[in-house]
């Protein structure tokens, strides 16, 4: 993730919004991590 105080705030957004779909992407697949989940059962 590249964010920064030179950049945008259009420019931070995009790059974190790209960031979460790449990590989103790359769990696809994986067993889930249900440390991630803020939910009771």
């Amino acid at each position: 993730m590249d964010v920064s105080l030179d950049k945008s705030y259009f420019e931070n957004m995009s790059a974190v919004d790209t960031w979460g779909h790449v990590k989103n992407y790359a769990e696809i697949g994986e067993p889930v991590d249900k440390t991630e989940w803020s939910l009771s059962p």
